[in-house]
């Protein structure tokens, strides 16, 4: 699914909606409940076999695997050093 562009704003958007629509979507894990279920109810939306929805929820469930993991590691703090600190140059 390259190309999707899942962004700060579209997110802040989707929890508007939710928020008009369910007050009770300020709760973080509600609005998660509620994303879900969405997805869910468009998947039960389409006439498809079992063995097509079960795929499609697979890949529903390592697109949001992947997206996390994406986002948990752009919010780390880096490993990176960016110098080299050597005591005797802090004497002078």
């Amino acid at each position: 699914m390259s190309g999707i562009a899942i962004t700060r704003e579209m997110l802040d958007e989707i929890e508007a909606v939710l928020a008009r629509h369910a007050p009770e979507s300020r709760d973080a894990h509600v609005r998660l409940h509620l994303l879900a279920g969405l997805a869910g109810f468009m998947v039960g939306e389409r006439d498809m076999e079992a063995g097509e929805r079960e795929a499609v929820l697979d890949g529903l469930r390592a697109f949001m695997d992947g997206v996390a993991e994406q986002r948990l590691a752009a919010r780390r703090p880096s490993t990176e050093a960016l110098g080299i600190w050597r005591p005797e140059e802090n004497d002078r």
